[in-house]
């Protein structure tokens, strides 16, 4: 049986964080702080899971992706760096 995570999985996280917003449960300014809590704390779960359960990477890019299961750490480092 073949199991996978990839960013896909991620992203559905991200809809996640965004319905919370929408929904009313998180202002725009807290938004970052959602990030650096709930999302990073995410990933730092699903990177145990994925040792522990020896997930697959999905639709893997071999060299062409930076990270086989993640990406949105990537881009929003990139955010943080936006104005300096």
């Amino acid at each position: 049986m073949r199991i996978d995570y990839g960013t896909g999985h991620e992203m559905s996280f991200m809809y996640f964080c965004w319905a919370l917003y929408r929904l009313g449960f998180c202002q725009y300014n807290e938004l970052e702080q959602l990030v650096r809590k709930l999302f990073y704390r995410y990933i730092n779960l699903m990177r145990k899971v994925q040792v522990q359960y020896m997930l697959e990477p999905a639709g893997s890019h071999g060299v062409w992706g930076l990270d086989d299961y993640h990406f949105l750490p990537f881009l929003l480092g990139a955010a943080e760096l936006i104005g300096h």
